[in-house]
């Protein structure tokens, strides 16, 4: 589809929609303050418009709404307190619009939020700790945002059904805690483009569902460590521009499942593994390095 133009005033009297769908189309405008109110509205969907505006407050007083998909318009302003009044609200995706402000302490039902997708947007401040709250939540993103402070340890303590976990591309500092290692689900860790550093933690080495970690363009040290043999799942491993140290262990060759594995940027040294570069006729399209540092004939890419 290709719907052009604003939304009609009289699309928005209606009142037995459930499921309103709009999604990738060229649709602009404001939404109507009171638009659909009095439908028995469950899914809200206008992903990939040119909406613009406040995000009308009327979509956080239907309370049979469970899901609500804002993402890749221009909606500005700040994120209301009363998504968090919504009673079954289990998926949020604000992504890529023009929202400023802080996270709100409360933005959704603590028993049924699953997903929750703020990023690309302009957010400020901290992370709150009541994040912690969502114990349902599965899929986390903050990313490429303009956030501050640490990670909460409420996301790792109480977050245990979490599989994805995107905070990169924010002002985040601090360290990894050691109790990264009680989120067991975790399927997709992304916190690089950050101010994040020190030593991962070898707890982090206990996901074994990881299937990726993210932790280029930060400030994290010392050695590749062999604790990520732990992690079978691991497809791609992104670590560029660090201050990581030393050699790559030849024992990497035993991870068979790398389909990526980014290491410029760091001071890694010596030679890339025979073992690594036997990996290359199977599933690892993506390896890097500088090669002037870290010499490596076998890398798709030198720096």
């Amino acid at each position: 589809d290709n719907i052009e133009g604003k939304l009609p005033d009289k699309l928005g009297d209606l009142t037995q929609v459930t499921h309103f769908i709009l999604s990738n189309n060229s649709i602009s405008g404001k939404i109507p303050e009171d638009f659909l109110e009095n439908s028995p509205l469950e899914v809200f969907m206008v992903s990939d418009n040119n909406f613009n505006g406040n995000i009308p407050e009327s979509l956080t007083k239907i309370s049979s709404l469970y899901q609500i998909f804002l993402d890749n318009n221009r909606f500005s302003g700040s994120i209301s307190e009363d998504f968090g009044s919504l009673p079954s609200l289990s998926t949020l995706d604000l992504t890529g619009n023009r929202l400023s402000g802080p996270i709100p302490t409360n933005v959704g039902n603590t028993t049924y939020l699953q997903q929750l997708d703020l990023s690309g947007n302009s957010l400020t401040g901290n992370i709150p700790d009541t994040i912690g709250g969502y114990a349902a939540l599965e899929a986390l993103s903050f990313a490429n945002n303009m956030l501050l402070g640490s990670i909460p340890e409420e996301i790792y303590r109480s977050l245990a059904n979490l599989k994805f976990l995107h905070l990169n591309g924010n002002k985040l500092s601090g360290t990894v805690a050691s109790l990264i290692g009680e989120l067991l689900s975790l399927k997709e860790l992304r916190i690089g483009d950050s101010n994040l550093g020190g030593i991962l933690p070898d707890e982090l080495y206990a996901l074994t569902s990881l299937a990726e970690l993210d932790i280029s363009q930060a400030q994290f040290e010392g050695r590749l460590s062999l604790g990520l043999l732990n992690l079978g799942a691991l497809e791609k491993l992104i670590v560029n521009d660090n201050k990581l140290i030393g050699t790559v262990p030849a024992s990497f060759g035993s991870m068979s499942t790398l389909s990526d594995l980014v290491l410029q940027g760091n001071e890694l040294s010596g030679s890339m593994p025979d073992t690594i570069c036997l990996l290359r006729e199977d599933n690892l399209k993506v390896l890097t390095a500088e090669c002037e540092k870290l010499t490596c004939d076998c890398c798709s890419t030198c720096f």
